[in-house]
């Protein structure tokens, strides 16, 4: 596949764009050349997380009513949800109920209280249009009060330094199409230290965001060179043994 085709025959989304913006090298033996990535050990913590948060809230959402989120409600979840994705080869990594408590406790403190009549999606996927190209985003969580005010929330399991509000720009775009709201905010929750960010976002932010999506997918698509980008992170890259033995 040629870089000028990858946003035509696939979805963008942020991850894609973010992968690039890391290591050129890694974005075209991924994305263009089609090489597996396997993920590593933090990514299948952090997938393992969201997946045992989604099964508590769409439990919790059927019953209705008012909810005091609980690590050992939450937790006990954990076989079934790891069993789920070990079944599915999503996790081949040694993960303890340890490694995952942390996180569930990060959650139960950023949100004592839950209004399931206020939870609109749970791992909602959102597929909308730039310029002709489709975009794709999957909301952890979202957020409508009776005021019709809309709140996008993404866990984090990573530390805040390593975040990017373009992300949440981008999820909040559909919403902008979606009918008339109060207002549209989009927050990281950082589960392990445990904290939040929260952005407001309006109409020109979105706009502005598309047209920096553009710039990036253009940039991509006119790349020739693909270059490496030496740093920390090629220590835990998945694709480093492609990468170290391509001499160009």
């Amino acid at each position: 596949m040629n870089a000028i085709d990858i946003f035509k025959t696939a979805n963008i989304s942020y991850s894609r764009l973010s992968s690039y913006d890391k290591c050129p090298r890694k974005f075209k033996l991924v994305y263009v050349d089609g090489n597996i990535a396997p993920s590593g050990r933090a990514a299948q913590v952090g997938k393992l997380v969201h997946e045992v948060l989604a099964d508590y809230m769409g439990e919790k959402r059927t019953q209705g009513g008012v909810h005091k989120p609980e690590a050992g409600d939450i937790m006990s979840r954990l076989p079934k949800v790891s069993g789920q994705l070990i079944a599915e080869k999503e996790i081949n990594q040694e993960i303890t109920a340890g490694d995952i408590d942390i996180y569930v406790r990060g959650f139960c403190s950023l949100y004592p209280e839950i209004n399931t009549a206020q939870v609109a999606g749970i791992e909602e996927e959102k597929l909308f249009d730039i310029n002709g190209y489709k975009v794709k985003g999957v909301l952890d969580l979202v957020l409508r009060d009776e005021n019709g005010n809309i709140e996008i929330i993404d866990y984090k399991t990573g530390k805040s330094n390593y975040v990017d509000d373009l992300q949440l720009i981008l999820y909040s775009m559909p919403y902008f199409n979606d009918g008339p709201h109060q207002s549209i905010s989009a927050t990281f929750a950082f589960l392990k230290e445990p904290s939040a960010r929260k952005l407001e976002i309006n109409r020109a932010m979105a706009n502005n965001t598309r047209d920096v999506v553009m710039g990036k997918v253009q940039e991509i698509e006119t790349d020739e060179q693909f270059e490496r980008r030496r740093g920390p992170l090629c220590n835990y890259c998945e694709v480093r043994r492609l990468c170290d033995g391509d001499r160009n």
